[in-house]
């Protein structure tokens, strides 16, 4: 049998045991041998089941996703040698990017790639309009007359790159959307094999709600697995470590924030769900605006979210009924024509 266990929890066992500035293989050791003499630490189920399966997926698919975020952030430095002022941003002073991403949209991507190639922003801003939105088209970009003469003007008045620090720059970016391109096709694998294997689990039905998508889904069931693991939501809620942490002495319960003391991949499988809902307007958008005007930190406000979008997918994986975007309305509706009526089981 298996077993996982937090290392706050071994770290928590050394400092009862008189060892809080001493830290050795033997003394961890120790630590651990006691926590599983209590029966401390999650079981790992290790079976050949859909939601098995999805694990080192949505955990290999993160892992590229991170770095190619890291690679996204040095190729951007890159950019910024080539051409200075290419990203800059000054609220005050009322300038902006031209390009609001340089990866996520068509344009910034052939942007990038011109760089790469040897242009410069003089190159650029002795281009005409119609010539760059040739030049854009030739590699599968329709670009804008309005954005054109937008990036012709920003080319025109950027500072000229010096020598020294552009030098082998166009080399190094070139090999860094190598990279990224890599990633991309692996990434899209990844999410390929995670579709038919989610349909095969009792979250098939999760992506219904707006906002959930195929990888946000995955990674939350892949977290679950089976719901019989757990007989209620808030021992999946706890085991994420979203839970706040409490200290209490009679009658004095103060809470504070959030333990972070779980699983941490399961936290962000909770999390990514909750990001992709309120990126769409409705009842999980409303909520954390909400409490964003209540002078909630976002990330307070996006838990809270978080713990009702997975209650909902807990108990949607637990019934296996379709998602109603009108349950919540109709359940206070049922309420108030007959207060008697607890409204039933929420879905």
């Amino acid at each position: 049998m298996v077993r996982l266990l937090n290392p706050a929890q071994v770290a928590a066992v050394r400092k009862q045991q008189g060892n809080r500035r001493r830290k050795t293989d033997w003394l961890d050791a120790a630590a651990v041998c006691e926590l599983l003499a209590r029966g401390e630490g999650s079981p790992v189920h290790l079976d050949a089941s859909p939601a098995a399966s999805l694990r080192p997926l949505w955990s290999g698919r993160k892992d590229l996703v991170d770095a190619r975020g890291r690679l996204r952030q040095q190729a951007g430095a890159l950019v910024d040698c080539l051409w200075p002022g290419f990203s800059a941003t000054d609220k005050l002073a009322g300038v902006a990017p031209v390009l609001s991403s340089p990866f996520d949209t068509k344009a910034g991507r052939v942007m990038v790639g011109l760089l790469a190639e040897g242009w410069t922003p003089a190159r650029v801003a002795a281009t005409s309009v119609a010539g760059l939105r040739q030049v854009f088209a030739a590699r599968g970009c329709r670009l804008s007359r309005p954005l054109a003469g937008q990036l012709i003007g920003r080319a025109a008045s950027a500072l000229p790159a010096h020598p020294a620090a552009s030098a082998g720059k166009a080399a190094a970016l070139t090999g860094l959307l190598g990279a990224l391109a890599t990633l991309d096709r692996q990434i899209a694998g990844l999410e390929a094999e995670m579709a038919p294997l989610l349909a095969a689990t009792q979250g098939a039905k999760l992506t219904q709600i707006r906002g959930v998508a195929t990888v946000a889904a995955a990674g939350f069931v892949a977290f679950v697995g089976h719901t019989g693991r757990w007989s209620e939501w808030a021992k999946v809620w706890r085991a994420a470590g979203l839970d706040p942490a409490r200290s209490q002495s009679g009658a004095t319960d103060q809470r504070y924030g959030i333990s972070r003391e779980g699983s941490a991949w399961g936290q962000r499988a909770i999390l990514d769900l909750a990001a992709g809902v309120c990126r769409q307007p409705g009842r999980f958008h409303a909520s954390y605006q909400a409490r964003l005007h209540a002078r909630k930190h976002p990330k307070v406000a996006l838990t809270a979210v978080g713990n009702q979008v997975g209650r909902i997918c807990f108990a949607l994986m637990d019934s296996g009924a379709d998602y109603d975007p009108d349950h919540q309305a109709k359940r206070i509706q049922r309420r108030t024509d007959n207060p008697r009526n607890g409204g039933g089981r929420a879905a």
